[in-house]
């Protein structure tokens, strides 16, 4: 054997004390260990989705009972985390609806899965009649540019019908 051949056997051969098992022979207990551990972190990623959502639950009810007003300095003394997480934990809670129905396996994608969908939502037309609209904007409720956008419209429109029938009480006033 020549030594270039001697050197790279030694290089790339068995050491000693090194039992080499071929790749067909793993055992099928360290097969099934693999696998257990895969799905335990899936498990655990569900869970962790499942906890945000109690977690966006918990808080959501002790928002509504500190009030208006007393809930970030609360916040800032009881909870260990910011507000901003505390907002989507509350995110996660309101809509859990929409994340029972999807395959999201963590906070981020499920976090992401909620965006899209509130994005979704602006991009269709409003639900609510301008009636409806109209009574929030009188009651002084603040209303989105789109809301806006639509109740301007019905407005211009009810001011048309109204100079109209006006016209026509005018126009019958005039005849008597």
């Amino acid at each position: 054997m020549s030594e270039r051949k001697k050197l790279i056997t030694n290089l790339v051969g068995a050491r000693p004390g090194h039992i080499v098992t071929p790749k067909n022979e793993i055992k099928n207990d360290e097969v099934t260990e693999i696998n257990l551990l895969h799905q335990s972190i899936i498990q655990d990623l569900s869970n962790a989705i499942q906890s945000a959502i109690l977690i966006g639950e918990k808080l959501s009810n002790q928002k509504k009972i500190i009030g208006h007003g007393n809930w970030i300095p609360w916040m800032k003394e009881n909870l260990q985390f910011s507000d901003s997480t505390a907002k989507r934990y509350i995110r996660l809670f309101e809509n859990k609806s929409l994340l029972n129905r999807s395959t999201v396996t963590d906070l981020k994608s499920a976090l992401q899965l909620i965006s899209e969908s509130k994005k979704e939502e602006k991009d269709v037309t409003p639900t609510i009649s301008p009636v409806e609209l109209y009574k929030k904007f009188s009651s002084g409720e603040n209303l989105g540019k789109k809301d806006r956008e639509v109740l301007k419209t019905w407005l211009k429109d009810k001011e048309k019908s109204t100079e109209q029938k006006l016209k026509k009480i005018k126009s019958d006033l005039a005849k008597i």
